[in-house]
């Protein structure tokens, strides 16, 4: 994403608008065979690396980007864009939570409901058994694959289970990998993807493609597609369009909310 960025605010994180017109892609798919070959080499790595359980005591950092449209409502119909970067830090336990609030770290306790992440455990390390655990026999295969990003994103996972949420990915029916070269905040990407229930969105994780470790998330127009309704007016979305990027810049365990690795 390239233009002149006026910074809006700074609390530990910058908050930008992007005065460009729609940012447009043109994505080629290649098999079900190819991206399987991804994800069972992602496993495979993922199960080799080294592990150190952290402390529960100890804190997740997570320094993030997500960029999308600046209109109301998030309608990525034409510039400008806007970019929000924040730091969280987590618990290893999952009790507690920081982030920067007005300049400075705010600690807080969890509101008692286990994150999209959470309300998982404990994680089967057996793909099929936790494919079953994550779509709850349901058949929207764009959802179950939501999840499982949001739990490969969130958590700190030892190599098995990993390379289980690999593996599990790899059995959803759809899932296809992005030819061509890829980018997330200018680091070389692979991603891999499926299509919408609705046929028009493209949702993609982007992985790094020596250590396959989580980078970020993107979502691509395949189709031309109109929103709107229902009283409000309606916006055609052309094919290309870029809806949103969400990028991991750093993640690591600390030991104390404000401490970055």
């Amino acid at each position: 994403v390239t233009a002149g960025a006026a910074v809006l605010q700074t609390t530990g994180g910058t908050d930008e608008v992007r005065d460009t017109d729609p940012i447009v892609y043109g994505i080629t798919l290649s098999s079900a065979a190819e991206a399987a070959e991804v994800l069972d080499q992602a496993a495979k790595v993922a199960e080799d690396r080294s592990f150190t359980p952290p402390d529960p005591r100890q804190w997740v950092y997570t320094k993030m980007s997500h960029t999308t449209s600046a209109h109301a409502g998030g309608g990525v119909v034409s510039g400008p864009y806007e970019t929000h970067t924040w730091e969280l830090w987590q618990r290893v336990d999952g009790k507690q939570y920081a982030a920067y609030k007005g300049g400075k770290i705010s600690v807080g306790r969890g509101n008692g409901t286990p994150s999209r992440a959470a309300r998982y455990d404990p994680l089967p390390r057996d793909p099929e058994a936790l494919l079953r655990k994550v779509s709850g026999g349901r058949p929207y295969h764009d959802l179950t694959f939501g999840t499982l990003i949001t739990i490969l994103k969130h958590r700190v996972h030892p190599p098995e289970t990993e390379a289980a949420i690999f593996r599990a990915l790899r059995l959803i029916p759809g899932v296809r990998l992005v030819e061509g070269k890829v980018d997330a905040a200018g680091r070389p990407a692979i991603a891999l993807g499926m299509v919408g229930r609705e046929g028009w969105l493209h949702e993609e994780v982007l992985l790094d493609p020596r250590t396959y470790a989580y980078l970020g998330e993107r979502a691509i127009t395949i189709a031309d597609h109109t929103s709107g309704g229902d009283g409000e007016p309606k916006r055609l979305v052309k094919k290309g369009t870029l809806v949103r990027i969400e990028v991991r810049h750093s993640a690591g365990i600390v030991d104390q909310p404000g401490s970055r690795p």
